[in-house]
């Protein structure tokens, strides 16, 4: 759990991204500018429900909100940051390449080429790279595949092969799946007993479908 200072900190930078001021985020979350501003001076966080209201707005994950990067580990945190960063770069590489747009990374380039993936806005994008959030590894292959080029190539740079782009990465995108599982919005809402039998089934049901594709290449 992060110091108030350290949540007052990411706010200021969630706060200028935008171009807000904190006065700006006090109208949509219902407080004084003053309280937002005590969080910093007195080293105090919100409550919860504070919490979700500014990650809500944000777009970001209460988890990264209230996470001390300093604790766990900053330099695994920055490694995780720095590849996300490549990957988003990599992405809007491509999409320049193929519109033929020098600077493709903009909200209107992102919003034009990912017209079958509403849900993946610029802003979601932006956070994930920054490790404010994180992304279901079927998102990740569903980018790869708008972009055209293979899974591999979207998280390394490497091996774009686009003719055995599924044939290379299914064992993997399998194995990404099953420790991703328990992010999936259909099982948040279950507990104990059932939200194991759910993950089971799931897991089963991926590995037959693996097993199926394989058998007809």
């Amino acid at each position: 759990m992060c110091s108030g200072k350290i949540f007052g900190e990411k706010i200021d930078i969630l706060i200028k991204e935008l171009g807000l001021t904190q006065n700006d985020l006090a109208k949509q979350i219902n407080l004084s500018q003053s309280t937002i501003a005590s969080w910093k001076s007195r080293n105090s966080l919100p409550p919860i429900e504070t919490i979700s209201l500014i990650a809500d707005f944000f777009q970001v994950s209460i988890e990264w909100l209230v996470t001390d990067d300093s604790i766990s580990g900053i330099s695994d945190h920055k490694r995780i940051q720095l590849s996300r960063k490549d990957i988003r770069n990599r992405i809007y590489e491509i999409i320049s390449k193929k519109t033929k747009n020098p600077d493709a990374d903009n909200e209107i380039s992102h919003n034009s080429f990912f017209t079958n993936m509403p849900s993946l806005s610029y802003k979601i994008l932006f956070h994930w790279s920054e490790g404010r959030i994180n992304l279901n590894e079927y998102v990740l292959t569903d980018i790869a595949y708008t972009l055209g080029v293979t899974l591999d190539y979207l998280l390394s740079g490497t091996n774009n092969n686009t003719e055995n782009q599924f044939a290379a990465t299914d064992q993997v995108i399998l194995e990404k799946a099953k420790r991703n599982l328990n992010g999936l919005n259909s099982l948040d809402s279950l507990t104990g007993h059932r939200k194991q039998l759910a993950t089971d089934l799931l897991l089963q049901f991926e590995e037959l479908e693996t097993s199926k594709h394989s058998e007809n290449k």
